[in-house]
C-alpha cells in the first residue's frame, strides 16, 4: 500500500499520472487518537505476514478538504521473504454523516433541536445509576399555550416553542441536558454545585420567559409553571417523571411559579386520577341522575306563566 491506483488517486484528489504516487504523503490525519490507531495498525501489519487491518479515520487531503476514509489491508511475504502490505481505501464520509444524522434524529427534537423524550429518559436512567454528582430534574409546562395556537396558528406556536428552547439553553450550562418532552412541555437535567440550586435555575427560566417574542410583528408573552425534584434516592426514570409531573401540576394552581416536589403532591394526583376513574365508571354504568332546581324570585314566580308551566312539566314528568 505504498503506491496508489488511479481510483485511489481520484479519491484522494490527486492527479492520475499513470506513475507510482506515495500513498501516505497525500494526506494527513489531524486527530491524534486517529493517527495513533492508524500507525499502530500499519506497524502490526508490517511486522507480521498475514495480519490484517481495518481502520476508519478522518483525514485532511492535500487540497485542504476533509474526508472520512476507511483503510483495509493485509500483510504478506514476497519472494524475498520481505513483509509487504497491500490494501484498499474507501471514502465513507457520506455514510458516516448519514449515520450521525440518524443518531441525531433519534435523540433530538426536530422542531427545537433540543434532546427528545427518549434521550431524556436515557439520561435519567444513567443519572440514577450513578452517585458521582448531585443532579436535579426541572419540568416546565407553558401556561395557556393552546391559546396561542388557537388565535395565531400552529406556525406561530412553533416559533414560540423555538424561542422557549433557546431560553431554556440560556438558563443552563453545557453540562446540563435540556429536552422538549412533547407539546409545550420541557425538561432539564441539571448538575448542582455550591451556589447553584435547582430552584435558582428554575427561577432563571421563569425570568427569561416573559420577554416578548416577535411573531410576525405581534409581541407574544408566555409564562410557565415548573416542578423541581432532586434525583437522589430515585431508582428509575419513570418514578422521577411521575413525581416531577406532580410538582408541576401543583405549580399550575398559581401559574408562573416553581414547586419543589413533596409527597403530599403525589397523593393529590393519585386522588384526582381515582376521581376520574370513578366518574368514567359511573358514566358507563349510567350512575348519573339529573336534578332540576329552577332559581326563581319567590315574590313574582306565580305571575310568570313560563316558569309555572316549566315547573308543572317537571312535576308531571
Amino acid at each position: 500500500m505504498r503506491d496508489l491506483s488511479d481510483r485511489a488517486a481520484r479519491l484522494l484528489h490527486l492527479p492520475v499520472t499513470g506513475t507510482a504516487i506515495p500513498a501516505f504523503e497525500s494526506f494527513t490525519i489531524p486527530d491524534e487518537a486517529d493517527r495513533e490507531r492508524f500507525e499502530h495498525a500499519m506497524f502490526d501489519m508490517r511486522m507480521s505476514s498475514g495480519s490484517t487491518m481495518s481502520v476508519q479515520v478522518a483525514v485532511r487531503l492535500s487540497d485542504g478538504e476533509h474526508k472520512i476514509m476507511r483503510f483495509e489491508g493485509a500483510g504478506y511475504t514476497d519472494e524475498h521473504d520481505d513483509v509487504k502490505v497491500i490494501g484498499s481505501l474507501a471514502d465513507v464520509t457520506e455514510a458516516v454523516e448519514n449515520e450521525l444524522e440518524l443518531r441525531h434524529l433519534a435523540g433530538n427534537d426536530h422542531l427545537t433541536g433540543l434532546s427528545n423524550r427518549r434521550m431524556l429518559m436515557s439520561t435519567l436512567d444513567d443519572a440514577v445509576a450513578s452517585t458521582e454528582k448531585a443532579q436535579a430534574l426541572i419540568y416546565l409546562d407553558l401556561d395557556d399555550f393552546k391559546r396561542i395556537n388557537d388565535t395565531l396558528g400552529h406556525d406561530a406556536g412553533d416559533t414560540v416553542l423555538r424561542h422557549v428552547a433557546d431560553r431554556m439553553r440560556d438558563a443552563t450550562t453545557i453540562d446540563d441536558l435540556v429536552a422538549r418532552v412533547g407539546g409545550d412541555e420541557f425538561a432539564a437535567v441539571v448538575t448542582l454545585r455550591p451556589g447553584r440550586t435547582a430552584t435558582d435555575i428554575a427561577a432563571d427560566m421563569l425570568a427569561f420567559l416573559p420577554t416578548p417574542i416577535d411573531v410576525d410583528g405581534i409581541p407574544v408573552v408566555v409564562t410557565g409553571s415548573i416542578g423541581v425534584l432532586d434525583l437522589a434516592g430515585y431508582t428509575s426514570s419513570r418514578e422521577l417523571m411521575r413525581d416531577v409531573d406532580s410538582a408541576m401540576y401543583d405549580a399550575k394552581a398559581d401559574k408562573g411559579t416553581v414547586r419543589t416536589f413533596e409527597r403530599r403532591m403525589q397523593s393529590r394526583v393519585t386522588d384526582r386520577h381515582q376521581l376520574e376513574r370513578n366518574l368514567r365508571a359511573a358514566w358507563r354504568q349510567r350512575g348519573f341522575t339529573m336534578t332540576y332546581q329552577p332559581v326563581v324570585d319567590g315574590s313574582t314566580f306565580e305571575q310568570d306563566a313560563d316558569i309555572v308551566a316549566f315547573i308543572d312539566t317537571l312535576a308531571d314528568g
